[in-house]
Parts: C-alpha cells; sequence; structure tokens
C-alpha cells in the first residue's frame, strides 16, 4: 500500500467498482434465472462466478472497515431476452469503465494492489462482454423465429436452411472489436434453427446439429461449407454429414437452390 489509509480517490473509485459489480451479478441472475437457455449457459455461469470472485477480491480490500456493498437488488431482468443480456452488457461495460478509471487513480497514486487487481478485473470484464455478445445475437434469432421471422439470406447454406448469419454476425463483431472469433471445432454448428419448409427442416435437422462434411470432405468454418456448396450448380444435389447434438451421424441429401 501506498499509506496505512487508502487515497480517497481510490476509495471512491472502489465503491463505484463494487456497485457496477453488482448490477452485472444482478443482469446475469436474471438471464442465468429464466431456465431455458441452451446455449451458453456454461458461459454465464462461468460469468457469474467471475462476478463473485470479483466482488469477494474487492471485499478483501478492507478498507477501513467501510460497508461499501449495497443491498441486493430484488429487482432482476426477466429471462434469457436480448432485454436481459443488454442489461447484464451494459452493467459490464460500465463496470470495466470504471475500473480503467480505478486502475489510473491507483497507478498514479501509488496503490499497487488495488491497480493489480484492477488491470485483472478489466481484462476479465471485456472477456465477458464478448460472451454476451455472442449470446446476444442467438438471443435475438431466436425472437425473430418466435415471431414468425427467420432467415431470408439466399447463400447457399441459409438457403437449404443450414442458417449462417448468426455466425457471421458473431465472427463481424468479434472483429471489429478485435476479439477471437469463433472457436473452431469439428464441423459448423448451426446456431439457429433451420427455417421452416427448408430442406434441412424436412430432414429433421435442429439447433445445434453440425455440418461435418460436404461430399466427403470435411468442413471447419461456414466458409468451408459455403464452398463446397458452391461447387453444384443450381439444382444438382450435395450429400452432407451432419452430427446430430446426441450424437449420431446421419447423411442428408440437399439440392443446391438459390432462394427460400
Amino acid at each position: 500500500m501506498g499509506s496505512d489509509v487508502r487515497s480517497s480517490p481510490v476509495r471512491e473509485r472502489v465503491a463505484v467498482v463494487i456497485r457496477g459489480e453488482q448490477r452485472a451479478a444482478d443482469a446475469l441472475a436474471g438471464i442465468a434465472g429464466a431456465g431455458d437457455l441452451t446455449e451458453g449457459a456454461a458461459d454465464v455461469e462461468r460469468l457469474r462466478q467471475m462476478v463473485r470472485d470479483h466482488l469477494a477480491a474487492l471485499e478483501a480490500l478492507a478498507l477501513d472497515g467501510e460497508d461499501l456493498f449495497d443491498a441486493p437488488d430484488p429487482e432482476k431482468p426477466h429471462g434469457p431476452s436480448t432485454a436481459a443480456i443488454s442489461a447484464a452488457e451494459e452493467a459490464l461495460s460500465a463496470v470495466t469503465r470504471a475500473y480503467a478509471s480505478l486502475h489510473a487513480a491507483a497507478r498514479i497514486l501509488y496503490e499497487p494492489d488495488i491497480c493489480d487487481l484492477a488491470e485483472r478485473h478489466l481484462a476479465e470484464g471485456i472477456s465477458g462482454l464478448q460472451v454476451l455478445e455472442a449470446l446476444n445475437t442467438v438471443a435475438l434469432a431466436h425472437e425473430l423465429n418466435a415471431g414468425g421471422l427467420y432467415c431470408r439470406c439466399v447463400c447457399p447454406s441459409c438457403s437449404i436452411g443450414a442458417c449462417g448469419c448468426v455466425r457471421s454476425s458473431t465472427a463481424s463483431v468479434a472483429e471489429v472489436w478485435g476479439w477471437p472469433g469463433l472457436p473452431a471445432g469439428e464441423g459448423v454448428e448451426l446456431r439457429s434453427p433451420p427455417r421452416p419448409g427448408s430442406q434441412l427442416a424436412a430432414a429433421g435437422i435442429k439447433q445445434h446439429d453440425r455440418v461435418v462434411s460436404v461430399d466427403g470432405v470435411a468442413v471447419h468454418s461456414l466458409g468451408d461449407q459455403q464452398a463446397a456448396l458452391r461447387r453444384h450448380p443450381v439444382g444438382e444435389s450435395a450429400l452432407l454429414s451432419i452430427r446430430r447434438s446426441t450424437g449420431e451421424l446421419v447423411a442428408v441429401e440437399v439440392r443446391r437452390v438459390e432462394a427460400p
């Protein structure tokens, strides 16, 4: 510590980040408590644990015994909707800005332990914003689907029901922010359900199933999948190997079309 008594500007900023972390905790609880979060549940729980850890670390600073913690807020957002996720994003964004200010004040006034804590929590908060933004894109697709609105893109993947628009939007936002893109894995996961009436919907393919190959050639990205489908002229068939979320591997023949 730079002194026996924490510097007042540092104390004030610690109180701000505590309130921000508490708002983030409330908003994340609203998402987790909805009960029908089918995607990102583990990520949301990881963020909740991150916020709990942050609050515990802040409490451990023991700033002269002063109670800087607010009482729990009884009102929580309802459901894992875009509104609930946006509330969590807003809270987490505000607290990351507060951590940046706390970091600067602690650096200038030589409070190295608080400076290190702020830098660590700031980095973790920014990582959390990436998780929430990806969840928000999926939630928006679900809300549009619930209103009878489905993907209208006429690209090869979307036209057969393997919508890649949620993936593309998530990747674009990540690129703009300088975040890592979607992690590579086996095949291309359907991050939204196939459009009703599409070929994949008719074949019983669901959200979270993965297209693992086209015509026997493995695909590892949406670009791979698009390129493989484009090798076929409109009207010609392609054979997709799809890994169901249950683990079952199925073959689905689709005909290349241009539009829904």
